[in-house]
């Protein structure tokens, strides 16, 4: 059973990844998420079902674990009070003994501290008592996975190190995916760069606006939902393209009217450092060439087709990194490429593989 700790936020994405490679490994499948809102939209077509309820209804679940007669297998996704402290006070008392499996994809102890010291004083100070995904909490539910879980996975082995998790028990599980018959980007006369993610300053949204006035005849594809953000930071509305965010396959639509995609990050910033763009895998998935930031993670994702881009703020490295890229045939080409490395590095069968054989040493 894998526990996602919200229906609405993109955890459930993980959760997802998490569930698909889980199923390689079980027998059967349950999906469950802590009820905080409408799900996540493009949940509603990845043709795996997620029960959706208050924690009682969680615990209910997993109590159904220890009567089904089979080895069963717990799986608490993020650090969070709705999953992680969950499955960890459910374990405490379970006459059975399941395996347990802890999924940490991003830095989350960086990433509150990061949305913790935007708040003003008293109420930074008041979250330390009253948030229950405070750091502190959830440094403590780090320590106590590390020491129970049988397998951990961790999407890079750079956070996995930062971390500090022990490497007899951890695999690198990144965003793996199913593989996309490659088709290149439909035909343009000028060069269009997409950014199908959430627009936030750790995430680089200050790049992208300088990345647009350093290459004036790029216009900038992004989901529509993105938009206010975008035309708050500066960026013209005549600089948009803004596609369906709703529809079922709205990466996958978006992606053919995008050349190349940015994924600008905050190297200085832990939350952005220690983080692997989900949104570089989907590049990766649909054969498209990036620009992307130089963090200890995507370093690795080096080759031809992905740019390391050291200095968004710098025209002539911005400039040179889109150049090193190539013209539309070669993009097509570098594009290809990736995306035959994406399915067979980072194919569900690949992560179930990692994984197994982690459980393989735990049994």
């Amino acid at each position: 059973m894998v526990v996602s700790p919200s229906s609405s936020g993109n955890s459930l994405g993980r959760s997802l990844v998490v569930a698909r490679v889980a199923a390689q490994l079980c027998e059967e499948l349950e999906l469950v998420a802590v009820d905080d809102g409408p799900i996540w939209r493009p949940a509603a077509s990845a043709g795996i079902s997620v029960g959706i309820g208050d924690p009682a209804f969680v615990r209910a679940r997993l109590d159904a674990l220890e009567h089904d007669g089979k080895q069963a297998l717990a799986v608490a996704v993020k650090p969070e009070a709705t999953s992680a402290s969950l499955v960890r006070d459910w374990f405490s008392g379970a006459a059975a003994t399941p395996a347990l499996w802890f999924d940490e994809d991003d830095h989350d102890v960086a990433i509150a501290a990061y949305w913790t010291g935007l708040a003003p004083f008293r109420q930074r100070l008041t979250s330390q008592v009253t948030n229950p995904n405070a750091p502190w909490r959830i440094r403590r539910r780090l320590r106590w996975w590390t020491e129970h879980a049988d397998v951990i996975t961790t999407s890079s082995s750079a956070l996995g190190d930062e971390l500090g998790l022990p490497a007899t028990t951890t695999a690198v599980l990144p965003h793996v995916r199913e593989p996309h018959p490659f088709e290149p980007p439909t035909p343009s006369s000028t060069l269009r760069i997409g950014f199908l993610g959430t627009p936030i300053a750790y995430k680089g949204l200050e790049e992208l606006v300088h990345l647009l006035e350093v290459l004036p005849e790029v216009v900038l594809h992004v989901f529509d939902g993105a938009a206010a953000a975008f035309e708050a930071a500066g960026i013209a509305r005549e600089r948009l393209h803004l596609h369906d965010g709703a529809r079922p396959d709205a990466v996958r639509h978006a992606m053919r009217d995008v050349d190349v995609v940015a994924l600008p990050q905050d190297a200085n910033e832990p939350a952005a450092r220690f983080q692997l763009p989900a949104k570089l895998l989907d590049a990766l998935q649909n054969g498209r060439p990036a620009l992307v930031s130089s963090t200890p993670v995507t370093d690795a994702y080096a080759r031809p087709g992905i740019a390391i881009v050291d200095d968004w703020f710098d025209a002539e490295a911005v400039r040179a990194a889109v150049a090193s890229l190539g013209a539309r045939d070669a993009r097509a080409a570098s594009g290809a490429q990736l995306a035959e490395w994406c399915a067979e590095a980072f194919s569900i069968a690949a992560g179930a593989a990692a994984v197994a054989a982690v459980l393989g040493r735990a049994e």
